[in-house]
């Protein structure tokens, strides 16, 4: 089975960043270079937070001093993209999107709730 590739990562008050948008082009190489604390793997942080539901016991302060939340988007060049937010409460959000088409969410109803794990649909999406 072929996978997806990632075409951008958008990050929302997550670690350094008050809001990032980084494109990948087509070449399959990734180069991400920077001085000391300039955001580099708060970029793999992101990642892998959003697609991994790793680093669990930190992803709270992962959300930029003064800010209620972070958001991880990552969208994929099937048009695909996988919404992760993660609220100061603990409360937590998956949503996934075909375009501009919501066609999953963790949400029940308007409620937010708290999440463990990456939910089934995305682990599928993913291979997981």
């Amino acid at each position: 089975m072929e996978y997806s590739k990632i075409s951008s990562i958008e990050l929302t008050n997550f670690m350094s960043y008050k809001k990032a948008k980084v494109s990948f082009d087509e070449t399959g190489i990734i180069n991400i270079k920077g001085y000391n604390d300039s955001g580099k793997s708060a970029i793999l942080r992101g990642l892998a937070v959003c697609l991994m539901d790793m680093y669990k016991s930190k992803q709270a302060k992962f959300i930029r001093h003064g800010e209620e939340y972070f958001r991880i988007v990552v969208t994929f060049d099937d048009g695909m993209s996988i919404l992760r937010d993660k609220y100061i409460n603990g409360q937590s959000l998956y949503e996934v999107y075909k375009g501009q088409e919501r066609v999953f969410t963790t949400k029940q109803g308007n409620r937010l709730s708290r999440i463990e794990g990456v939910p089934k649909p995305i682990e599928d999406y993913l291979g997981l």
